[in-house]
């Protein structure tokens, strides 16, 4: 059986791999884990680990693990500098916002 809050934490994981412009066999290879076993992730089959989050920090620095976990507050923490980011494996602000619009056109609840 599907929890329902493992089953949110893996939309939001999937939120993230799709911010980062991942397809799920990309994002497993960071994390250590296979694409099967992300899929359940994000499918909600599983809980992730303190590992699995402690990777997606290091991937992402300006994600709140609040966000992924529970759902409350907004996805990318504020106070995070952006300007630092390598190419390629972050996003710039704009991509951010379209993010943002995105979350708050499909998931009502999202602030």
């Amino acid at each position: 059986m599907i929890d329902n809050q493992h089953q949110k934490q893996g939309e939001r994981l999937k939120i993230i791999r799709k911010h980062l412009g991942l397809n799920q066999f990309e994002l497993a290879q960071m994390l250590h884990i296979t694409q099967p076993h992300l899929s359940s992730l994000e499918k909600g089959k599983y809980s992730m680990t303190i590992d699995l989050l402690w990777i997606l920090k290091k991937i992402m620095p300006e994600l709140s693990l609040s966000w992924l976990v529970t759902g409350d507050y907004d996805m990318c923490e504020t106070n995070i500098s952006m300007a630092a980011e390598p190419p390629g494996i972050y996003q710039k602000q704009e991509k951010i916002d379209r993010i943002e619009a995105f979350l708050k056109e499909h998931f009502p609840a999202y602030k």
